[in-house]
């Protein structure tokens, strides 16, 4: 009767034990998940910087679509710059060519600086109507804008805050001449900053990899 009436004391007494070392190891794991987790955050914002500009250098603007969202484009254009400059294809079909948006400028555009331009590597064809709209054919390597357009998807910039543009893609890697530059490898941005918002932009796909800024010809801070 005494082994009867102790026995669940007993029991009792080990299910106690038992239930602290659940809890123990509860919390045990319960920490190092919290630990884990920190360390993912961690990882992710040291990661954040890089992704947020290797997906912008990846499209800036799905420029096939962008062409024809728009009334018509002109040849021409006036990124600058010599062909040596930019990105190129060791394939003698491919052509530079430059293109501007002509619904964005007034018909005194003669002599004036063109508000939405284009660079791209054509593969060139006698097929005038390859050569231009028909088909998308084109690597785009540069574009220089100052004006606000959602057709410029991802390279909607001008207007933005310096803040905003920051948020996007961190600190840049550059300040120079009122603009903040960012590069990845062989893509470069650059934003110009008046009173706290992007004024203008270039998107520069060029030859080589990134050297060094004292490298960049000055036309790249200048309209």
């Amino acid at each position: 009767m005494r082994l009867i009436k102790f026995l669940p004391i007993v029991i009792l007494l080990g299910c106690n034990n038992s239930n602290e070392n659940v809890v123990n190891k509860t919390e045990e794991v319960s920490t190092e998940l919290m630990k884990s987790d920190s360390l993912s955050i961690e990882v992710e914002e040291k990661n954040s910087f890089n992704d947020s500009v290797s997906a912008y250098f990846n499209k800036p603007v799905d420029f096939y679509k962008l062409k024809k969202a728009t009334m018509h484009m002109h040849s021409g254009g006036d990124l600058i710059l010599s062909n040596d400059f930019f990105h190129s294809v060791n394939d003698d079909r491919y052509v530079y060519y430059n293109y501007w948006a002509i619904e964005f400028d007034t018909a005194d555009y003669i002599g004036r600086s063109r508000s939405l331009s284009f660079k791209v590597l054509k593969p060139w064809t006698e097929n005038t109507r390859e050569q231009y709209y028909e088909t998308d054919n084109e690597i785009l390597i540069g574009i220089k804008s100052k004006i606000s357009w959602s057709g410029l998807e991802a390279s909607n910039f001008v207007g933005q805050s310096a803040e905003q543009v920051k948020e996007r893609f961190g600190e840049p890697n550059f300040n120079k001449n009122e603009c903040v530059i960012y590069y990845l490898n062989d893509k470069l941005l650059v934003l110009k900053i008046d009173n706290g918002k992007v004024k203008w932009f270039k998107y520069i796909w060029l030859r080589t990899d990134f050297d060094s800024i004292n490298n960049l010809p000055s036309k790249l801070y200048e309209w």
